[in-house]
């Protein structure tokens, strides 16, 4: 199991210190000082990169955004992956997550 520190931002609370768990099945948020927020399976669990530090999670009809302390290291474990070649843009990065976002949020 890795544990990733980060603060969970959710939509109808305040910001949380939280401690991320992610085991090879399961993905588990605890608050401080120890309290339980929720566990998920992973493969129940969306994850998916909106900036550098910050990942929009989703599970059980909620979305929070996640800010890893760690984000390379929490993006390897719950495999997430972002595209970073060369583009024509010298912000293509911002570029193509914006982008990515208007999309989702037009399909959906």
């Amino acid at each position: 199991m890795t544990r990733y520190s980060g603060v969970l931002q959710r939509p109808s609370a305040a910001d949380t210190d939280v401690v991320l768990q992610v085991s090879e099945n399961r993905c588990t948020i605890v608050g401080a000082p120890g309290r339980w927020i929720g566990a998920w399976p992973l493969d129940e669990a969306r994850f998916e990169r909106v900036s550098i530090r910050e990942f929009s999670f989703r599970a059980d009809r909620e979305e929070w955004t996640f800010v890893a302390n760690d984000p390379a290291g929490f993006a390897a474990a719950v495999g997430v992956v972002v595209d970073l070649r060369p583009t024509s843009s010298r912000f293509g990065l911002a570029e193509r997550l914006r982008k990515a976002r208007e999309e989702e949020r037009a399909g959906s």
